[in-house]
């Protein structure tokens, strides 16, 4: 009995070092491809191991495919790394690297990896850009409902608004966590995101990177926020003019205090204020009749709803800055059957597989509501949306097409989605 027990102690304990030893093998594998990434400015390396909701050094989430390159490209050079500890923590594990510079100054990045294996947390940039974007808290003046005219170009919808004194236009982009200012037009008190510290904006403005900009205040129709910090990105002007230029985009954070109903056929979108629990800041205010109820899942900042072709659900994100139905390509079998005039036509969205086809799908339900006859394109998959770390991928998106269908009004924080 002493023997079989003593036998048994002795598994035990090499059954509990081997575990700790490959515990510690893949937190050395997860720091070698983090330490290659810095190394070689690689986003291969990096963006298959991270998380869709990964926090990266307090920059908003879901924009992993985005951001990571650019933050590689200012990375310094780095010579070696070695692992310097590796905490438990309530949310995951957290790996602490000491990482070596060529100048011989050492830098102490550190990764969360969440129950999953993924890094949930990835803080390799250490700024007081970053703590003034954590610190700034924006300020919302606005009446209880307010009107915005929108302009639609290229079948994109833009809004007239005005950034410090700057006038222009504003993609409407639900599919964006934050306002992104267009640096063509944002070139002042930038402050770049390195790797310890914020450079300001001077010889390097016009280097590629992540500039960061407070913005005093933005102003659309009768809406005001101040007091917070934007990212600046070189973006294409598209969508403006001498008399106006395209300033940017908005996105989930601009809006997230109000219910936003889309009317394209009217030309305007309103804006309904509401409260922490999404209920009317206005005892007046009545909406008008609802054809139709849903209920909206919040992907981070995208509002996702189930979409039924045939027999098959599809989880969908609304997307107003794109134009079409899309369906990403492992559904492409699924959904042929239900396609009329299917044609091939080239990709147009960025981190997408070069083909794709078109064609119009004869009925999609949402509930019982019916969208006759909408426009579909099936393509690559998006690392925005779809990529291979997402917890809960999305099927698709929605775009202006759908919105065209009914007047359509999202609550954000209630999660919910009404028809007209």
């Amino acid at each position: 009995m002493e023997r079989k027990l003593a036998l048994l102690i002795v598994c035990l304990v090499a059954w509990s070092m081997n575990n700790a030893y490959c515990q510690e093998r893949s937190y050395s594998d997860i720091a070698d491809s983090v330490y290659s990434a810095l190394d070689k400015k690689e986003v291969g390396y990096l963006l298959p191991l991270m998380d869709d909701s990964c926090v990266i050094s307090s920059l908003p989430r879901g924009m992993n495919a985005r951001v990571v390159p650019l933050l590689l490209a200012k990375y310094p050079p780095v010579k070696a790394y070695k692992i310097i500890a590796v905490d438990k923590e309530t949310t995951g594990t957290r790996v602490k690297m000491e990482v070596m510079y060529d100048g011989g100054k050492a830098a102490y990045p550190d990764f969360l990896l969440n129950s999953g294996g993924r890094i949930a947390e990835l803080n390799v940039v250490k700024s007081a850009a970053l703590n003034e974007h954590k610190s700034a808290v924006h300020v919302l003046t606005a009446p209880d409902t307010l009107s915005l005219p929108f302009i639609i170009k290229d079948d994109r919808v833009y809004i007239k608004a005005e950034v410090d004194g700057r006038k222009g236009l504003f993609l409407l982009d639900t599919g964006s966590p934050e306002m992104i200012l267009n640096r063509a037009y944002f070139a002042d008190s930038l402050k770049l995101l390195a790797a310890n510290t914020a450079t300001e904006a001077g010889a390097h403005s016009k280097a590629e990177g992540i500039w960061m900009r407070r913005v005093n205040a933005f102003t659309a129709g009768r809406m005001r926020l101040t007091n917070f910090m934007s990212m600046v990105m070189t973006t294409g002007a598209v969508g403006g003019d001498g008399a106006l230029p395209f300033l940017g985009s908005i996105g989930y954070n601009t809006l997230r205090d109000f219910e936003i109903r889309f009317d394209i056929a009217a030309g305007k979108i309103t804006l309904v204020k509401t409260d922490v629990l999404g209920d009317y800041t206005s005892q007046q205010y009545r909406p008008a009749n609802i054809t139709y109820m849903g209920p909206v899942e919040m992907r981070r900042h995208i509002p996702v709803i189930m979409v039924t072709i045939g027999d098959q659900p599809f989880r969908m994100g609304i997307d107003c800055s794109i134009t079409n139905t899309v369906l990403f390509a492992r559904h492409k079998n699924a959904v042929l059957p239900f396609m009329e005039h299917v044609a091939d036509v080239a990709a147009e969205r960025e981190n997408v597989q070069p083909e794709r086809i078109k064609g119009t799908v004869g009925k999609m339900k949402i509930g019982s509501l019916d969208f006759n006859n909408m426009p579909v394109v099936v393509e690559g998959n998006s690392q925005v949306y779809d990529g291979v770390t997402d917890t809960y991928p999305l099927d698709g998106l929605l775009g202006l097409d759908f919105l065209k269908s009914y007047k359509t009004a999202i609550n954000f924080k209630r999660k919910l989605i009404y028809f007209r």
